[in-house]
């Protein structure tokens, strides 16, 4: 696996009188165990509202070696780090243990599971979208890799002036922890929904 250090920008520049709501579905839902944990994070920057609902990555839920359960258990602290502060120093932490697992040929302690998003991009609301009041949500086909990259991304549904190139683009800057089936990390494909709308900010532009 190729450890990767993504830079994953949060900016935004938006006029007075804009509201940019970024929705990101959570990709990995709760395994029904008393070790899964929900949680909202409302992120305001400006006049910019970033919301996420998530699921800490769980401890261990299947037999494993000795080594195996403390490397996830360490995994599992990079990964929740990520959700609370998406600096570059976790995000190296959080892929060099990926990597310590795939050089060691652990099996992962989990039960079947689709990715677990860490951290995502917001999407830039457009000057040109912004003048011409575009909003509604965009949807795209995500697939995310074994490796922990990012593949092949499809639009499903598109707003156009620029905003469904940057949806890729913030998806493609994903952080995430790959799906997991048979104890293996695994190739899987998800929907990731951005969502802008309009609305009014006290906020001034940057």
């Amino acid at each position: 696996m190729k450890v990767l250090g993504f830079l994953v920008s949060s900016s935004c520049s938006l006029s007075i009188g804009v509201l940019l709501v970024c929705l990101v579905s959570p990709v990995f839902p709760s395994q029904g165990d008393a070790l899964s944990q929900n949680e909202r994070s409302v992120r305001k920057d400006g006049s910019t509202i970033a919301i996420r609902d998530y699921t800490l990555i769980p401890d261990v839920t299947e037999p494993s070696s000795p080594e195996a359960s403390d490397w996830w258990r360490r995994v599992r602290k990079a990964g929740n780090d990520l959700y609370k502060k998406s600096d570059e120093k976790s995000k190296r932490t959080f892929y060099l243990l990926l990597y310590e697992g795939q050089q060691n040929g652990y099996r992962i302690p989990l039960r079947d599971g689709p990715p677990h998003v860490l951290v995502s991009r917001q999407v830039t609301y457009i000057e040109v979208a912004r003048r011409n009041k575009i909003h509604g949500t965009v949807e795209l086909s995500v697939e995310y890799r074994a490796d922990a990259s990012i593949g092949e991304i499809q639009v499903k549904k598109g707003l156009g002036w620029g905003l469904d190139e940057d949806a890729v683009q913030a998806a493609r800057n994903c952080v995430f922890l790959p799906a997991v089936r048979d104890g293996a990390f695994v190739n899987h494909v998800g929907e990731v929904k951005f969502a802008i709308e309009l609305g009014t900010t006290n906020a001034k532009k940057k």
